[in-house]
């Protein structure tokens, strides 16, 4: 039994790892069903589990909050730092990007459900204007997550595309 229990606590077993909790959920909670999406094929989920920030006139449903805008930068730049936030600051992987959209898979921390983070750039008059959607992949509430992450990610591209950063 002590064996075992040391076994269990090093993750191996008889010489073969064994999966953490964390890759357990990860593996029954799949995120396939997160594929590319165009901002105009946006479909809410009618429950309280996403969010959409977009143009009234560009989204065919509706939205949450508006587009942000982004002064003086470029859509590479923009996307660089959307990218870092769902990489780096959220733990998340690119999933799919083109050159003005992207989709990212963040997964919750406790049970690793998946969500998609969906990021649409765009020109805008002196700037780059950002579209996001942020949906739960399971579960009918997301207790305000997807909101938050939205929000985080706004003041986010707002400290990291600050003028004064240059």
């Amino acid at each position: 039994l002590a064996q075992n229990q040391r076994a269990f606590r090093s993750e191996t077993y008889r010489g073969e790892e064994m999966p953490t909790c964390s890759k357990l959920m990860e593996n029954w909670f799949s995120e396939k069903s997160l594929k590319p999406l165009e901002l105009s094929k946006v479909r809410r989920t009618g429950k309280p589990n996403d969010v959409l920030f977009a143009d009234k006139s560009e989204a065919t449903t509706e939205v949450d909050g508006d587009a942000v805008v982004v002064p003086g930068k470029t859509i590479s730049e923009v996307y660089a730092v959307v990218r870092s936030f769902a990489l780096d600051v959220s733990d998340g992987i690119e999933r799919d990007s083109t050159e003005t959209s992207g989709l990212f898979v963040i997964r919750t921390a406790l049970f690793r459900f998946p969500d998609g983070l969906y990021v649409w750039l765009g020109n805008v008059d002196g700037g780059v204007k950002v579209s996001l959607y942020s949906r739960a992949v399971y579960g009918y509430t997301d207790q305000g997550v997807n909101r938050k992450r939205l929000d985080s990610l706004v003041e986010f591209l707002a400290n990291e595309t600050s003028n004064e950063k240059e």
